[in-house]
């Protein structure tokens, strides 16, 4: 199944985009939350499946988990206008093996903030 791991965002801002994800690829997406999760590798984070922390922070994450690209596009074009955008991401032989800190600090470097 499709799922999304997210990090930094309430409970009624997944509920959005989740919504908002099912209505454009026409498709039942889970979720895992990933907050409060830093030290975890993201793998076993995946593996463990959800969790019921949900915190807004200043970065916001959200990972592909068995997406096809147009799937990918598709998820963001479709996510929730006027909501914080959060860095994408997919699962990568590398990043899965990284802690969540590691993988955030990376994509915020990435981005240059």
């Amino acid at each position: 199944m499709k799922t999304i791991m997210v990090h930094g965002y309430a409970m009624e801002d997944v509920a959005l985009i989740v919504r908002a994800l099912r209505e454009a690829l026409k498709t039942d997406i889970g979720f895992i939350s990933a907050t409060g999760r830093g030290s975890e590798l993201v793998k076993d984070i995946i593996e463990a499946g959800p969790k019921e922390l949900f915190k807004d922070e200043e970065h916001k994450m959200l990972m592909f988990i068995e997406f096809d690209d147009d799937s990918i596009y598709d998820s963001m074009m479709a996510f929730p206008e006027g909501m914080d955008r959060p860095m994408f991401c997919m699962p990568t032989a590398d990043n899965l093996v990284w802690s969540l800190t590691n993988l955030i600090d990376h994509l915020v470097a990435e981005k240059g903030e």
